[in-house]
């Protein structure tokens, strides 16, 4: 009995002191408030710029261009070339002469 009492008192006083307190934390200077006027009602997305540094024209390493013109010729060997060497080994009898097992 005295300890749901002590609870209820607790309950209560807390309550008080968070609702006594809100009025103080609530003081603001008007430009605090004209400040948090304005921030509330900015558009979500306001138009904010970020300068970037990165410049594409000084970019451009020779090994990337030459991976552009070579990644074409690389998919192909490995349609052409690879996959069917891979059926070819995946067959028997040559699982076991090249000991291929399958993962």
């Amino acid at each position: 009995m005295l300890r749901r009492l002590l609870r209820v008192v607790g309950v209560v006083v807390g309550a008080g002191w968070l609702f006594a307190a809100q009025p103080v934390l609530a003081l603001e200077t008007p430009e605090q408030e004209a400040a948090a006027e304005a921030a509330r009602t900015a558009e979500p997305y306001a138009a904010t710029r970020i300068p970037d540094p990165h410049d594409p024209t000084l970019a451009m390493h020779p090994v990337r261009l030459a991976a552009y013109a070579l990644h074409p010729v690389g998919v192909m060997l490995d349609w052409v070339l690879v996959r069917p060497a891979l059926w070819v080994v995946r067959q028997e009898p040559f699982r076991t002469i090249f000991g291929y097992t399958d993962y």
